[in-house]
């Protein structure tokens, strides 16, 4: 017997693979080799909000500095294709901050408090249910 069919067909909360979402098909990203374009599809919303607010706390709290990356002309010498690389160091801290911001508490897309994880997972389920037909998709907006 198990769920009935509503229950059972629903998609579980979590990431682009936990809610059925094929990882390498986006909206917004063409597929190329290697890249995710759903998973950058489902990140372009929390662009401004999250990651480029979370660079500018690490760096204006001189958590991450220019010291931590590396940059050097591109392989090919194309102009404009410089590399930038971020040190051993420097990526340790990166990825502890980004750990420490996704645990802050925002206004959800319901309107009540919810951690970053939990925002953009709740998002990752809509994307999936607008794309089964089921609900219109709303973009998380952070309300500041």
């Amino acid at each position: 017997m198990g769920k009935p069919p509503s229950q059972r067909d629903a998609p579980p909360p979590g990431g682009s693979d936990r809610v059925r979402l094929h990882p390498g098909f986006g909206a917004l990203h063409s597929a190329r080799d290697g890249a995710q374009a759903c998973v950058s599809d489902l990140i372009e919303e929390f662009r401004a909000p999250l990651v480029e607010g979370l660079a500018v706390y690490l760096f204006n709290n001189r958590i991450l500095s220019r010291a931590d990356f590396l940059t050097a002309d591109a392989p090919d010498g194309q102009p404009g294709g410089a590399v930038c690389r971020i040190q051993s160091a420097g990526r340790d801290r990166l990825i502890r901050g980004y750990e420490g911001w996704l645990d802050r508490a925002v206004k959800g897309p319901s309107g009540r408090k919810m951690l970053w994880r939990r925002v953009m997972q709740a998002q990752a389920v809509a994307y999936a249910r607008h794309a089964l037909g089921e609900a219109p998709y709303r973009p998380f907006i952070l309300d500041y």
